[in-house]
């Protein structure tokens, strides 16, 4: 399989490959010539990456550290490079450190359903600020025109809600339309509220009292906050944050008492200016006790301009700021929004997974995201921007937002996926996306009896109701296993797999074959005197030279606990036969090691001789018999088990292929 895939990168980028290509454009060929963007191959595991690299270099396929890569390591940096994490701010998200290992329930229900849901959320979220402006009386204002002509939109959107790139669309029209007449109310704005809160400002410097009052309460405010963030426990409220970036009242993270004094009374009385016209706008806590001291300072008649420029500005001018603004902006806001009003009650999650986000509403304001949840997103993301390359390709070119920035630079002509089922919807999902729209070239290797993981998926027939038009197409002739193997691994594929393939070797049918052998025994001493004598027998049969040969243990503690005992035993050491542990999968030493593994650690990996220790005492769990028939199938040319008691009974079909002795007489 990885050979395959392999040989078809090769090929893909070949001139005479891109030539097959119909009216195929410079940037097209820009895509597949560059070796930044021509190609990338993901694989489960670093153990993997490893071998894959190797395996590259043997089948003259060049390639760099950044083109072999673990899904793990692209999603971390996906989502810094987009902005979705910044450590600095820890904002909008932060990983979750102690979340457990599977948080969606995973299969194509979930995927399909949850996807559908929030995209409706999301776009439910963008239509009310529509639904909004109809409810605002715009008679006796100076943008009286301009509120028209947007309400006359609104309620083109109400009607055709769902219509999702009619929404991106008008977004752009309205921005294009309206930029000026925005760019006029916000200078007349600037220039009113900067008028009246310098007023005040300097009648509250020639208040001593007053101002000694007030300087020490901004002290005392920015060192809360300061603390706040140090501690990761700022409090964080979404929407009020949004509207003090869109009024530009940001308290700066300076201890600056002048100007915290204007930003703070800035907001004030652009607040109460907007009360007679908007029953909705509120003073804060932290507000309303400067308010409180300052009132009589603050003349309502002169702030008739100021409130009903606010009104435009709060309500009619974030529908003019275009897609970024209004779309990928808001993407972390209303997914933060979805959590805690549908997302944690919904069945979407594992019940691991619905205490990881109680967890994370309750203690860590809301930000703390698992990693199927930043998976989640990316794909979000990354659809909508393929939306947009494909309808607004004008904005796409022109965009500079870190989101678009990103799908930019991270886009491949081809990628290739090895170990495709031990990867989850959403994380196949994600690297489907980030295919050169052009090409959509993807292809993925696999075999569904080789999941090892709970979350991997299923059958292929998931995986083709997220990739359009995937063909499949099976491998039926293996080059690993002798056909004496081959028949182990056959049976068991054909008695739990949904699927029936008529597998062969390669190699013809020889009665010299060595034979699977096994051992039953419970005695750790005569297992590995056992193994010790079979290594010496392959060695001798190789003329004293050592091929490929691992044993496969339960986990790490058997690792040491039989690497230990074969290091020290004296028929290999005499023949300087030395035996290292493979702990956590490592790969250490050269080939002429016997090598000791956790049988979770060994898929991908293949050897001429392999012996796969108590296969009886393996967790009698739905990945038993995957481990099982991935062990078996390492093999090249000899097996050997051993069995404490007696042959499972899920496994009794492999028994008769299995005998008892040594491969030499």
């Amino acid at each position: 399989k990885t050979t395959a895939l392999i040989q078809r990168i090769k090929f893909l980028i070949t001139e005479d490959a891109i030539k097959e290509v119909k009216n195929i454009t410079e940037q097209d060929k820009e895509i597949l010539y560059s070796d930044n963007s021509n190609w990338i191959f993901f694989t489960p595991t670093e153990l993997l990456r490893t071998y894959l690299k190797n395996a590259m270099v043997s089948e003259n396929l060049k390639t760099e550290p950044n083109k072999v890569v673990t899904w793990d390591l692209i999603r971390k940096r996906l989502f810094k490079e987009a902005g979705l994490n910044n450590v600095e701010t820890k904002r909008p998200f932060l990983k979750m450190t102690k979340g457990s290992d599977i948080f969606f329930n995973h299969n194509i229900e979930t995927f399909n359903n949850l996807n559908n849901k929030f995209l409706n959320f999301f776009i439910e979220k963008l239509v009310k600020a529509f639904e909004k402006i109809l409810t605002i009386e715009v008679k006796n204002v100076e943008w009286k025109e301009i509120g028209q002509k947007i309400k006359i939109t609104s309620k083109s959107i109400i009607e055709n809600k769902k219509d999702f790139v009619k929404l991106a669309q008008t977004f752009l029209n309205l921005n294009e339309e309206f930029t000026d007449n925005v760019k006029s109310l916000n200078e007349k704005y600037a220039t009113e509220l900067s008028h009246i809160s310098k007023k005040i400002q300097l009648t509250i410097k020639k208040e001593e009292k007053l101002y000694l009052w007030i300087e020490n309460e901004l002290k005392a405010d920015y060192e809360e906050k300061i603390k706040s963030q140090q501690i990761g426990n700022e409090e964080e409220n979404d929407e009020e944050q949004s509207e003090n970036e869109l009024f530009n009242e940001k308290i700066e993270n300076v201890l600056n008492i002048e100007q915290q004094l204007n930003q703070r009374l800035k907001s004030i009385i652009r607040k109460i200016a907007m009360k007679p016209y908007d029953k909705h706008t509120k003073l804060n806590k932290k507000e309303q006790k400067y308010y409180d001291k300052i009132k009589e300072l603050i003349k309502i008649e002169e702030l008739i301009t100021i409130g009903k420029i606010a009104i435009f500005k709060k309500y009619f001018e974030p529908l003019t700021k275009g897609i970024e603004y209004n779309i990928l902006q808001r993407i972390p806001t209303i997914y933060k929004e979805y959590r805690r009003k549908e997302l944690l009650k919904s069945i979407f999650l594992t019940k691991l997974g619905k205490r990881d986000l109680e967890k994370s509403i309750k203690n860590d304001n809301n930000k703390r995201i698992h990693k199927d949840e930043m998976d989640f997103l990316l794909g979000f993301v990354f659809k909508i921007i393929r939306l947009f390359y494909k309808n607004n390709f004008i904005f796409y070119k022109k965009s500079k937002h870190q989101y678009i920035k990103t799908f930019k630079n991270n886009l491949k002509g081809i990628i290739a996926v090895d170990e495709a089922t031990d990867f989850n919807l959403f994380e196949l999902n994600c690297m489907y996306l980030l295919t050169y729209p052009n090409f959509n070239s993807i292809t993925f290797s696999g075999d569904i009896m080789q999941r090892m993981v709970k979350q991997g998926i299923k059958s292929w027939s998931e995986l083709g109701e997220i990739i359009p038009n995937m063909q499949t197409e099976d491998l039926k002739i293996s080059y690993r296993q002798t056909p004496e193997l081959l028949k182990i691994a056959q049976k068991i594929h054909s008695k739990f797999s949904e699927t029936s393939i008529d597998y062969k070797s390669k190699y013809k049918i020889d009665k010299n074959d060595p034979k699977p052998l096994i051992l039953y025994s419970d005695n750790f001493d005569d297992k590995v005197n056992w193994i010790a004598d079979r290594i010496l027998e392959i060695n001798k049969l190789y003329g004293n030279s050592m091929p490929t040969i691992a044993i496969f243990v339960k986990n790490d503690n058997e690792v040491d606990k039989y690497s230990n005992a074969l290091k020290v035993h004296e028929v290999l050491d005499e023949n300087f036969i030395e035996t290292v542990a493979c702990r956590e999968g490592r790969i250490l030493d050269d080939n002429q090691n016997v090598r000791v593994f956790s049988i979770e650690y060994i898929k991908g990996l293949e050897f001429e001789a392999v012996f796969f220790i108590d296969i009886d005492n393996l967790d009698n769990n739905d990945l038993l018999i995957k481990y099982i028939y991935v062990g078996v199938s390492r093999a090249n040319i000899f097996l050997g088990l051993t069995i404490n008691d007696e042959f499972p009974e899920q496994l009794l079909l492999i028994k008769d292929n299995f005998i008892e002795g040594k491969w030499t007489e």
